[in-house]
């Protein structure tokens, strides 16, 4: 049985910092592209926490103590 999992959109707020990032995925293929140290591993860190697949929590340092919200 194969599954599909759409993630449409990613809305990330820091209370603390006065700082968001909101992005829309489109279906089919999204490219992210940006220079170096943009966020882009950042990013895929980020989702991969939030669906509770990260077990490495290093590469999450920042995102452990800025106390942001995801949604």
């Amino acid at each position: 049985m194969s599954k599909i999992l759409k993630f449409n959109r990613l809305f990330i707020f820091s209370e603390k910092q006065q700082k968001c990032f909101y992005c829309e995925f489109k279906d089919g293929i999204n490219i992210i592209h940006g220079a170096n140290t943009s966020g882009k591993s950042t990013l895929i860190q980020t989702l991969l926490y939030m669906f509770g697949i990260n077990d490495v929590k290093r590469y999450l340092d920042s995102i452990y103590t800025s106390d942001f919200i995801l949604r």
